[in-house]
């Protein structure tokens, strides 16, 4: 078993930070997996942020894996549907480096039935 710590990688910036482990099952001294978690494990660390501005933001981003891509060798992350003070949106993203993003464009779209 490996330990994660986390203080190295959060950064400074405050913020809600979302980790997720994918696990798996192998052969004793291999790297062949016999057996994968259907889905992941994700965990939020909660850094400076006040109670309630975690609470919001943990659930705003709850089901951003199904909603959002990364392309590394552009640095944009586009998210395709996110709810925020009871709207919805589609954002884009430009990665500064240093786990710092800046917004570059945001549309309000329609909600769906949930």
């Amino acid at each position: 078993m490996s330990i994660f710590n986390a203080s190295n990688t959060l950064g400074r910036s405050t913020g809600a930070y979302r980790i997720e482990l994918k696990l798996f099952e192998s052969k004793a001294d291999s790297d062949t997996s016999v057996a994968i978690a259907a889905s992941p494990i994700a965990i939020v660390f909660n850094r400076g942020l006040a109670q309630d501005k975690f609470e919001l933001t943990v659930s705003a981003a709850a089901d951003l894996k199904d909603n959002s891509v990364f392309v590394a060798e552009t640095g944009m992350l586009t998210i395709q549907r996110v709810k925020a003070l009871g709207s919805y949106y589609q954002a884009k993203l430009k990665h500064l480096g240093d786990n710092k993003f800046e917004l570059i464009d945001v549309q309000e779209i329609p909600a769906t039935k949930e």
